[in-house]
């Protein structure tokens, strides 16, 4: 086992239950409740939610109101959404990748990959997914037919792999020990050409004109220059109040979902001073954020909170969506179709450790 050290303290953080041990590693691991909301992405008027349980669509064209229009439930906690035209690919957790297909906001699922690992993270190339999966490292799945995704390679890292993200020829790994940078030039055979150590758990990435930034939990958002993708080094870092958990980046803003502190919108067109600009105090426990237009999206504890940004330095809520509610109660505007398809053999894993 990877984390191996022996845990110290114990501490209960809004259903991930963090294990700070030796010198400095955290073993995670996400406890069951239910209807929290956990990921989110967009595409056009759609916001993808997700949850235990259940992927949520919801019409966000009048972000005042938004308006579920599909569901479909799922067998665990939705990790991590991706969205490819009218392809959506959802991290499943110990139940691999889903994908679905979304038409007019109404979602068909075409099929169901088992990956035998814990899949934290899916992020997409031009032909293939690439999954973080645990202690499994980086899986590569071809999903040029995506009602029959197979596995065709594979890179174990040293830590573990809780999310990627694509940028031209280059994947940048967050495995909690710091962010890896794989080269995807030998096509199914991944190699890591490059490794840039965090000081707390690399959790999320986020790559953008030359550079990563990485939220790691306590230690902030550290940003990497990767314009060099085979010789990376720190350029700056900002400490956030709260929690980093999840970023987002659009022009020279940074969006950061902070755990306890909300959104925290980050000036980085200095990459060696980044300043706060902006911040929303959201009522939960902010663990996801995603960007539309002139609208940040964060997935906060129990809610979905439609932030208007259209001036960073003054960021308003708009409306809050409860899928719970909706989940129970509401009558979907668009059918839901349920075929499943499924692949592959499954091996559930619960534990995260990370650092």
């Amino acid at each position: 086992m990877k984390a191996s050290r022996v845990a110290v303290m114990l501490s209960l953080v809004q259903g991930l239950l963090l294990v700070p041990c030796g010198k400095g590693e955290i073993v995670l691991s996400r406890l069951p409740w239910t209807g929290r909301t956990f990921s989110v992405a967009v595409a056009g008027n759609h916001a993808y939610l997700g949850a235990p349980g259940h992927l949520v669509v919801i019409d966000i064209s009048a972000p005042t109101r938004p308006v579920p229009v599909a569901k479909a439930a799922v067998p665990a906690a939705v990790e991590n959404l991706c969205v490819r035209n009218t392809l959506v690919f959802a991290a499943v957790g110990k139940a691999g990748l889903l994908v679905f297909k979304s038409t007019n906001g109404a979602l068909k699922e075409l099929a169901h990959y088992e990956a035998g690992h814990h899949v934290w993270g899916v992020t997409l190339g031009n032909r293939h997914a690439y999954l973080a999966a645990h202690d499994s490292g980086v899986r590569i799945i071809d999903i040029a037919n995506p009602t029959a995704p197979r596995e065709v390679g594979w890179l174990d890292t040293p830590g573990l792999a809780l999310a990627a993200s694509v940028s031209g020829k280059y994947l940048y790994v967050a495995d909690g020990l710091g962010l890896r940078i794989v080269t995807l030039s030998r096509g199914t055979r991944p190699k890591e050409v490059a490794f840039v150590p965090t000081p707390g758990p690399a959790l999320k990435v986020a790559v953008a004109r030359g550079y990563a930034f990485v939220a790691t939990y306590d230690f902030g958002v550290r940003i990497i220059d990767v314009r060099a993708p085979e010789s990376p080094k720190e350029a700056g870092f900002f400490d956030t109040p709260g929690l980093a958990l999840s970023v987002a980046v659009r022009g020279r803003f940074l969006y950061v979902a902070d755990g306890p502190s909300g959104l925290r919108i980050i000036d980085v067109a200095d990459r060696r001073t980044p300043k706060e600009v902006g911040f929303l105090q959201t009522p939960g426990f902010a663990e996801d954020v995603a960007l539309s237009e002139n609208l940040a999206l964060v997935a906060d504890t129990e809610d979905l909170r439609l932030i208007d940004i259209t001036d960073p330095t003054n960021p308003r809520e708009l409306s809050a969506f409860d899928p719970r509610r909706e989940i129970d109660t509401q009558a979907f505007a668009a059918p839901v179709e349920w075929p499943t398809t499924a692949i592959g053999s499954c091996c559930p894993s619960h534990q995260l450790a990370t650092r």
